[in-house]
């Protein structure tokens, strides 16, 4: 898999706003707070449209990117990730 500066760059731009996004769906506060979402976000975006290759047939793409699939993505690794670090009583 070939990735570029430019791939990078708006792999970014997109984490911030899905990492935001993704913890309004989840509930949660991402560990770290605002960099926290963004890092699970650029994972989100990583595991779906770089490893998996993963999108529902429709669904709005953004520089290739699925919008739909990663904003789920990021917000169950926000749940999970906030989860296994905070636990509460």
């Amino acid at each position: 898999m070939d990735i570029t500066i430019s791939q990078m760059v708006i792999w970014l731009l997109m984490s911030i706003i899905v990492g935001c996004a993704g913890e309004l769906i989840a509930g949660r506060h991402a560990v770290d707070g605002f960099m926290g979402a963004i890092f699970l976000a650029m994972l989100a975006i990583f595991l779906v449209d770089g490893i998996f290759h993963f999108q529902v047939v429709g669904e709005p793409l953004y520089f290739n990117v699925p919008l739909l699939t990663t904003l789920l993505t990021a917000a169950v690794l926000v749940t999970i990730w906030s989860g296994y670090l905070y636990h509460h009583e």
